[in-house]
Formats: structure tokens, sequence, C-alpha cells
């Protein structure tokens, strides 16, 4: 089977690629020990966060494949699979392997045979979700069965050892987003800008903390481990299908509907959408805590689709509007991002909403008839 053919050297593009999957692996890699050893309580909260970047990690690794070629794509999966083996062992270069091989090459595969975009889309986001589950499982497994307890032993005595003025800081940090409640004791001392904590407030302040990441991270690992997948599933298909469009020459494009066209159709919404009302349903008759947890993931991963859908609308408003497409991308992403990790309070939730207006007003007229949709156009 012939491989995609570019207009611009393969070379040049192979070298680049390989010196910015380098550079990025090692970046990361020293950015994760130098916050781990410096601010651990940080690090620890941005672990909830490392499932959703890992998942994206495979597009990228697509986008190399179809824009420079197989063999730098493939030295690039080695050197990310071996920096991760040094940096943090044989199991986590295993877990690398594991999320990125099998959706990548599904990527490229599906972009040759030219199959259906939502059906590429889809099983590529049930590859990263096979491969972020093995990996959970893996490290539970590693872990005696609980890898959050594990991580928290762990993370134990490098907070105790972490000089105060650092820890202080970093605890004031917490409490101004509200993620540690400081005592009333101390508050007159921090309005007046004290820059030490007392000793027992601050033991206080770090094991409130370190117990209430422990239930975080129990709960935000699953749900960050599917909406990584969904986002990694279209950002997978997609990216590296835009990137082939624009550069192949020898091979027809295969199917990538524009960003601004993208809907749910309404027969997929319904059955879904009264799926999970019915759990929800069965949650609150049961009370069952296996029953409570499916259904936060279900609601994650289905805030995550209309957030997707709410991104569609606001990129066709702004099309509308003539903002260029690198602008309205830009502001969809930082939307996307304010979403996935919980920024700036109510404007978080801009895209789920848009999502639903989207799917329950129908104001771009995608699922009318065609002749419907020339009527409303006029």
């Amino acid at each position: 089977m012939r491989f995609l053919r570019l207009k611009e050297t393969r070379p040049a593009a192979s070298m680049v690629a390989m010196a910015a999957w380098l550079s990025g692996a090692l970046l990361i890699v020293a950015m994760g020990r130098m916050l781990m050893a410096a601010m651990p309580l940080l690090a620890l909260t941005a672990a909830g966060a490392l499932p959703t970047l890992a998942m994206l990690a495979p597009s990228l690794l697509a986008f190399v494949a179809l824009r420079a070629g197989r063999l730098p794509a493939i030295a690039c999966a080695a050197v990310g699979i071996v920096v991760c083996g040094v940096a943090l062992g044989s199991y986590a270069a295993l877990a690398a392997a594991m999320v990125l091989v099998p959706a990548c090459a599904f990527s490229v595969y599906s972009y040759e045979r030219k199959l259906p975009f939502w059906l590429s889309v889809g099983v590529c986001a049930g590859l990263l979700l096979g491969g972020g589950i093995l990996v959970l499982w893996m490290l539970n497994a590693l872990n005696g069965g609980d890898m959050v307890t594990a991580l928290r032993t762990l993370l134990d005595p490098l907070v105790q050892n972490i000089p105060a003025p650092e820890t202080d800081a970093t605890l004031k940090w917490l409490a101004n987003r509200g993620l540690v409640r400081m005592p009333e004791a101390a508050l007159p001392a921090m309005q007046a800008g004290a820059a030490a904590l007392d000793e027992p407030i601050r033991q206080e302040l770090i094991k409130q903390f370190l117990f209430d990441s422990e239930n975080l991270l129990r709960q935000a690992l699953p749900n960050r481990i599917l909406q990584g997948a969904i986002y990694g599933g279209v950002l997978g298909i997609a990216s590296p299908r835009r990137v082939a469009a624009r550069y192949a020459v020898e091979m027809d494009r295969a199917p990538l509907p524009p960003f601004h066209e993208w809907h749910i159709p309404m027969p997929w919404f319904r059955p879904v959408a009264l799926a999970v009302l019915g759990i929800t349903f069965l949650m609150f008759v049961s009370g069952a805590r296996a029953m409570i947890s499916l259904v936060v993931v279900l609601f994650a991963g289905a805030g995550a689709v209309m957030a997707l859908q709410g991104g569609a609308l606001l990129a066709f408003l702004l099309r509308k509007n003539g903002l260029r497409a690198p602008v309205r991308m830009a502001v969809v992403i930082a939307l996307l991002i304010l979403y996935q990790f919980a920024l700036l309070g109510i404007f978080q939730y801009t895209l789920l909403l848009l999502g639903f207006v989207d799917q329950f007003r129908d104001p771009r007229l995608l699922r009318k008839s065609s002749h419907e949709h020339k009527e409303g156009g006029k």
C-alpha cells in the first residue's frame, strides 16, 4: 500500500519533527521532576490533568506520521517510550506504548483507507479509553490495588521535607484558589500579609490538602481518562487529516467535515440521554457507591461531548461574523481548557451551555431538511 506523498521535502520535516518531539519529551519530564521536588502539593494538584494530556500525545504522533513519514513517527514513538522508561521506569514505558502506538497507528490507517470520520473518531477514542483503563489497572495492580493511596504515601515524606517558606507560599496560593480552607485563627495573619504560617496551622493545611486531593484523584482519574479519550479521539483523527489534506499530493483526501458543522444527530442523542437519565435514577434509588461513580464518569464524558458541540456552534457564530479560522480555533481551545481544568468560575461552562443550546434549538439548522435549510437561510 502506497504511503502519503507530501509537497515539501520529507527530510527537513523529519528532522524538525524529531527535534520537537525529543525536546518536548525531555522538557515535560524535567518540569515534572522539578515540580515534584520543589512543590509536591502543586504536583499532586496537577496530577489529575495528566491522563487527559497523555491522551492527546497520539494525535501529535499521527501528525508526524502524515507530515514527515512513517519512519520519523516510529522513531518519535520510540524516543517517547524510552524517555518515559528512563525517567519513570519500565512500567511507565509500557504505559506510554499502550497509549501512543495503537491510536496513532489507527489514525494513519483510517486516513489511508479513507474511513468515515466519525467512525474513525469512535474507534480511536475506544483505543485510547482501552489503553487508559489498562494503564490504570496496571498501576493499581503494582500498588496493591490502590494507586492513589500509594501516591499519597510517596508524597508524605516529600511534603514534610520541603522548606517552610516554599510550603507556606504554596498553601496560601491553594487557599486563595479555594483548594484548602484556611482556619479562622490564621485569617488575621493572612490579611496582615504574614510571610509564615504557624506550625500547627501548616500541618493542618497539609493534612487537609492531602486528604482532599486523595478523594479528588479517586473521582478525577476515571473522568479524566474518559474525557481525554474523547478529546484525543477527535484530535487524533481530525488534526492529521487536516494536515494531510493540506500537504498530500498523491492520495485523495479522507473525509473531514468542517468543525463549524460538527453536531450530534438527534437519533443518536436521545437514546444516550435516556440511558444516562435512567442510570441516574437507578443511582438515587440504589444509593450504591459503584453506581454513583458510574454516573459521575458518564456525566464527565457527556460534558466533554457537549463542550465540543458548543465549540462547533461558537466557531460557526464567529465564522458568521468574519473571524479568521486561527482566531476561531484559539477562542474555542481557550474555552475548552477553561472547561477541562475548571478555571474562571462560571465562564468554564460556556461551551457546555452552548452545546445544549445547539442540541435543542438547532441555531445552525443542521438537522432540518434541505428545503427547510434553504428557507431558514433566506
